[in-house]
């Protein structure tokens, strides 16, 4: 579930996105998944449209994803 969205810089992050899971769960449907990764992959691909490049902060939502 997504809890906090920011595109304000907060300590070292230009911009951060806090997501929480209602609960531990150990399987996952595949379209869970795919959600899940479309929105940890939103800010990379971004960045990539308008910028044409991607930042170093991409690179935790890659590790993430």
């Amino acid at each position: 579930m997504l809890e906090e969205l920011t595109i304000l810089s907060r300590g070292g992050t230009l911009g951060m996105v806090l997501i929480t899971k209602p609960q531990d769960k150990h399987l996952y449907r595949r379209s869970e998944l795919e959600k899940e990764l479309m929105m940890l992959l939103g800010g990379r691909n971004a960045e990539l449209l308008i910028f044409g490049e991607a930042s170093s902060g991409a690179a935790q939502d890659l590790q993430e994803a």
